[in-house]
């Protein structure tokens, strides 16, 4: 094996065979110093991801949707299921108003045809009859005339 491959730090100038005790130490504590500051910006960025305060402030319309969600969810699992005798009733009243509104579209229907043919009647008797009168009035006149010249 070459003395690279087995080198701890493979960015290192030279190999350790060469390197004196104190640079050693010098590099083992500057390594040590980079993975503890490394460790604490890892710790801070989980403390920060896991912190549900932080979320809420960094993302509010995530933080409301995820929430409006989770009531809807607790909201169908504690739900209260209708029994048998909510759901006869229900059927029973959901027939009833069918009928009902049966019923008044008949009627409703019938009234209007009967309304529609009496108005019709109506204004067709007032229109007959005022050209009638009007005509007898003519005729009226026209004889009266006729009386008066002989």
């Amino acid at each position: 094996m070459s003395a690279n491959a087995t080198t701890p730090f493979p960015n290192a100038p030279y190999d350790s065979a060469t390197r004196n005790p104190e640079q050693l130490r010098n590099e083992i504590e500057s390594s040590k110093e980079a993975i503890t500051d490394t460790i604490k910006r890892l710790d801070e960025h989980i403390h920060r991801a896991v912190n549900w305060r932080a979320q809420v402030r960094e993302h509010p319309f995530v933080a409301l949707g995820a929430a409006a969600v989770g009531g809807v969810l607790l909201a169908g699992m504690f739900s209260r299921k209708p029994s048998p005798r909510d759901r006869i009733v229900d059927a029973i009243a959901d027939s009833v108003e069918d009928i009902t509104d049966r019923v008044r579209n008949r009627v409703g229907s019938q009234l209007t045809r009967t309304m529609t043919g009496s108005l019709l009647k109506t204004a067709v008797t007032t229109v007959v009859s005022k050209k009638v009168a009007e005509y007898l009035h003519q005729k009226t006149n026209g004889l009266n005339s006729n009386n008066s010249a002989n």
